[in-house]
């Protein structure tokens, strides 16, 4: 759910009401955004796809390590 238009002081205040589990908050440019977090479906779904994409990318050898430059 969406609600633009509002202040930040309107969602500081609105924040503690809505603090629910499952449920998450967040406000940019004006525009206060009610999301459901991901269930267990999302969840177990998004570990398949992880899989397959490195057993993919282990049998096309491709390297797919994070490397921090820094």
């Amino acid at each position: 759910m969406l609600f633009p238009g509002l202040t930040w002081k309107q969602f500081k205040t609105l924040e503690p009401m809505l603090d629910i589990p499952g449920v998450r908050l967040s406000f940019l440019d004006k525009v206060f955004e009610i999301q459901r977090r991901p269930g267990r479906k999302h969840e177990i779904a998004k570990g398949r796809i992880g899989a397959l994409l490195e057993i993919y990318m282990i049998a096309a050898g491709i390297d797919f390590t994070l490397r921090n430059e820094n």
